[in-house]
Order: C-alpha cells, then structure tokens, then sequence
C-alpha cells in the first residue's frame, strides 16, 4: 500500500511538474503567429541618376499607398525609411497586410527623399499588389528624380 501511494505521489509530482513547465513557455506573439500568407512583400531599390552626395539629413521614405481615395492624402498599407547615407543604391522591403486590399483599387509604390521635411525627390510606381499568396513583388529601381516645386499659397 505504502508502495502504491509513493508511485501515485510521484506520478502526480511528475504531472504538476510537466503542466508547470509548459505553463512557463515563452508566450508567443500573436502578431508573429498569424500566417505568413497574411502578408505580401514589395521588394526593389531606390537609385539617383546623379552622382551626387545626399544631404547629411536625409531620410528615404518608401511606401505602398492606396491610389483610389478621392482623400488627397492616400491610404497607407506599408512604409519603410532609410537613412540616407552610404552609396546608392538603397534596397527597401515592404510588407503590407494581404487583407487590408480593396477589390478595384489602385496601388503605387511611392519613394520620397526629404530633409528637415522637405521633399527633395520622389519617385512613383503604379504596382498591382496581390490580396492572395504568391511570391514577393520586385518592382526593380525607384528612381529619384528632383520633387516638382509645390504652389504657392496666397
């Protein structure tokens, strides 16, 4: 009797022992445990024709941004920014949420490159992002050209 207590003991420590440890695990980030399906990558490079040294300040924004608002300012559905220094080109990925896609709309990758909030170039795209999984979009070179002067207000 006393034997089968001790096993029953025992196997009952082992038990609480093992739910304790599990309890214990590392709690996963429920952003990071969604499927990779979920997301959509746009890949590419921004470059300058000219050979010329960035501002010191400079900050390249790249962004996948909703075309089909009649809102001035388009939807946002990814970003990214670089610090400027260093050699051209710039590599850039985007990931962007599949879902958050609207049927009939239209889609440009956009970089800009500003200093102290000003933009100095910009560079546009016209993309079709997929809302279904696929590989990534490679939209190749982004380039740079000088930013049209914005008008004057009165």
């Amino acid at each position: 009797m006393a034997r089968t207590l001790i096993k029953a003991t025992l196997m009952a420590a082992t038990l609480l022992g093992a739910a304790l440890v599990q309890g214990c695990a590392p709690v996963r980030d429920s952003y990071a445990a969604r499927p990779a399906d979920v997301y959509g990558t746009v890949t590419g490079q921004v470059v300058m024709l000219t050979r010329q040294a960035l501002p010191e300040e400079a900050v390249i924004e790249v962004a996948i941004l909703d075309d089909s608002n009649a809102d001035p300012a388009p939807g946002i559905l990814g970003n990214t920014l670089i610090e400027g220094q260093g050699p051209m080109p710039f590599p850039f990925s985007l990931t962007y949420r599949r879902d958050s896609l609207i049927p009939g709309h239209t889609y440009r990758v956009e970089a800009t490159m500003a200093e102290n909030g000003r933009v100095l170039y910009l560079a546009e795209l016209p993309v079709t992002v997929s809302a279904t999984p696929g590989p990534e979009l490679s939209v190749g070179d982004l380039i740079l050209r000088p930013a049209p002067p914005k008008p004057k207000s009165n």
